[in-house]
């Protein structure tokens, strides 16, 4: 697909004022990322080879590391928000899905969609956390729809963070059905998109 320069120019134009407006925005985490960082730092360590072939099987494991960590049960909500605080930009992203940065050992995030709903915003916001905890030396980044492999490692973690596959598996258990209906509700529970919580049963529990 062919991209035109006033595409370019305002790619980079927003680009520009998300590294100030990130860095800002970090200011507006409760809790610094020292916190967490130790808490996954076996996982990171333990499946180098999931890390390189199959990545998300690294991000899942970091996201059921972190929530047992901290003791949040698999059929809880998990609210990122002590940890990425975020903002919006001014012009256009023109299609560019989020900024990310650090800053004084916090998280500041912007997306490129200025309104976003709340349980998109709180994805961004995991996705960001997936990144940082994943590779360390990096403080600024890109998130973009690429198929790389930090980019995976970060969805998939987001994925785990915000609604276990464990947890999902549960209430459906409980409940005694697995139709769309079903899966709204869980959704509901745990602040997140139905179509993340569909995601999350096709890969992890239906296959």
């Amino acid at each position: 697909m062919a991209t035109s320069s006033g595409d370019l120019d305002g790619a980079v134009e927003w680009t520009r004022e998300a590294i100030l407006t990130a860095a800002a925005a970090a200011t507006g985490a409760d809790r610094s990322l020292l916190d967490i960082r130790d808490a996954i730092s076996d996982e990171t360590a333990r499946l180098p080879g999931a890390s390189d072939e199959r990545p998300w099987l690294l991000g899942y494991a970091m996201a059921r590391r972190l929530r047992g960590e901290l003791e949040v049960l698999d059929t809880d909500f998990f609210d990122v928000t002590p940890w990425v605080g975020t903002a919006e930009a001014q012009a256009p992203a023109r299609g560019i899905y989020g900024f990310a940065a650090v800053s004084h050992d916090r998280c500041g995030v912007v997306l490129g969609v200025p309104g976003l709903g709340a349980n998109t915003r709180r994805f961004g916001q995991a996705r960001a956390l997936g990144r940082i905890l994943a590779s360390r030396p990096q403080r600024q980044f890109i998130l973009s729809a690429a198929r790389s492999h930090d980019e995976r490692v970060a969805r998939a973690f987001a994925a785990e963070l915000l609604a276990p596959a464990q947890g999902i598996r549960q209430m459906l258990e409980a409940i005694g059905e697995d139709d769309d209906s079903i899966l709204e509700t869980i959704a509901d529970r745990y602040r997140v998109s139905p179509l993340l919580v569909k995601h999350q049963y096709d890969n992890q529990i239906a296959a």
